[in-house]
């Protein structure tokens, strides 16, 4: 349940940076603000396509713990190369970890409560708490990237926040959802 709280909290944290911030991300790229107020819907888009390809696979052609592990590598790869190239380029990537976020809360969910019988509803709540994560780990990105800690910048501040995020995430499907199985 723990395991699975801190998921959720890395997921939301993850999932708020990077729709709240592509518009953010797209300024530092030198767009401007008419042009990147839009950036934000496309990972909405991202989203919503994200959305409708788990229901069509989870889980007839796919199981959760699998797709979530397929997603998270999708997640790293986005931000990595969100890091590397520039441009449309990399504020595409940056819409495109809407679909690569979507399955994430349906899938780490179900897998931190699993197997609870009468202990579901306290794991519940307890799950729910990783919310918070929307509310720390954006300020914390923001934190690091003002104060120049370690030298990032916005990009690398940015990515390095993103990795941890998806590192546990991965991490969590792989190995934390089977803990006490």
């Amino acid at each position: 349940v723990f395991l699975g709280a801190l998921a959720i909290f890395a997921y939301v944290g993850a999932e708020v940076m990077a729709g709240d911030l592509i518009t953010v991300y797209g300024k530092n790229l030198g767009f401007s603000t008419d042009h990147s107020k839009y950036f934000t819907s496309f990972g909405l888009i991202g989203l919503l396509l994200g959305y409708a390809t788990s229901i069509v696979l989870i889980p007839r052609y796919v199981r959760q713990e699998t797709w979530l592990y397929v997603s998270t590598l999708l997640g790293i790869t986005l931000t990595i190369a969100s890091y590397i190239v520039s441009g449309e380029t990399a504020v595409a990537c940056l819409a495109a970890l809407g679909f690569s976020n979507a399955v994430m809360w349906p899938a780490i969910f179900p897998l931190g409560i699993r197997n609870l019988g009468r202990f579901t509803n306290i794991g519940s709540a307890i799950l729910v708490m990783g919310i918070v994560g929307g509310a720390i780990v954006p300020p914390f990105y923001g934190w690091l990237y003002e104060n120049h800690i370690a030298g990032l910048d916005f990009r690398s501040a940015f990515l390095a926040i993103m990795l941890v995020c998806y590192a546990y995430i991965l991490f969590f499907a792989k190995i934390g959802s089977k803990v006490g199985q």
